[in-house]
């Protein structure tokens, strides 16, 4: 508390006023934080595309900002917090599913325009983010082999999965299923 007092210019006695503890300031600052992502995800939807492509997209950048430096550190730590203490270990849930927020809208909106399966959209998107999230959770890791791995590839490669799986008119082409039959139990 004194090194953030010190790097905001206030004294510890204001923090305090506003953050009951450590605790409480770590989960604010990580409120703030995905609040942040999740605007900036929302902001770089280029709309106009189709609903199957604005979700690319939305993952793609939620992807994009999970490899970010700042994002690995700062998932390290919460990870290191949270192990003894079951206030931030439950709250974990809480940060994964606002995050995702906008990957779930885009689901919805592309099972609604028929190009992906229909079933439960919470479902396919925890599928759709466990794929695209192995590089980021490998570099929290500190797995050397995540540091050679190409970004673009990794993503291209379980969009491509998630797209044959998911998407109706793969399934289509596929000729394994009528796309409008397309359903995930």
């Amino acid at each position: 508390m004194d090194q953030i007092a010190a790097a905001v210019g206030v004294s510890k006695l204001t923090i305090y006023r506003r953050f009951p503890n450590k605790e409480a300031l770590l989960i604010a600052v990580v409120d703030h934080y995905i609040g942040q992502l999740t605007a900036t995800i929302d902001a770089a939807c280029r709309y106009g595309l189709s609903a199957l492509d604005e979700l690319r997209e939305t993952t793609r950048t939620l992807f994009n900002a999970s490899l970010e430096q700042e994002s690995i550190l700062f998932g390290r730590l919460l990870i290191g917090e949270s192990i003894h203490n079951e206030t931030l270990s439950l709250r974990f849930g809480d940060w994964e599913a606002t995050a995702r927020a906008p990957v779930l809208a885009r689901m919805v909106t592309a099972q609604q325009a028929g190009e992906v399966i229909d079933g439960d959209p919470g479902l396919l998107t925890s599928i759709l983010c466990e794929l695209v999230d192995g590089l980021a959770r490998r570099r929290r890791q500190g797995l050397k082999d995540a540091l050679s791995a190409d970004p673009e590839t990794f993503f291209e490669e379980r969009w491509n999965f998630f797209q044959t799986t998911a998407s109706t008119s793969s399934l289509w082409r596929l000729g394994s299923v009528d796309p409008h039959v397309a359903r995930l139990s």
